[in-house]
């Protein structure tokens, strides 16, 4: 029983922490704590993936990564 609750407890620790990233950070903080977490996971997942996980479209994510390669205009 302690193990569920310790279980528990992380799984809605982590619930809570994804439902304030996506409410109370843009679109490009969201991209790179992603980034921070997963450094590798351009390698795995298509644009398409990425951004639904953001919940954004993927022309946004598109032009994150275009602005972080290429800087800011």
């Amino acid at each position: 029983m302690k193990l569920r609750a310790m279980i528990d407890e992380h799984i809605l620790s982590q619930f809570r922490s994804r439902y304030l990233d996506l409410h109370c950070t843009t679109p490009r903080e969201c991209y790179e704590m992603l980034l921070q977490r997963c450094p590798g996971i351009m390698e795995f997942l298509d644009l398409q993936d990425i951004a639904s996980f953001l919940n954004v479209h993927p022309n946004t994510v598109s032009k994150i990564r275009r602005d972080i390669t290429f800087g800011d205009r």
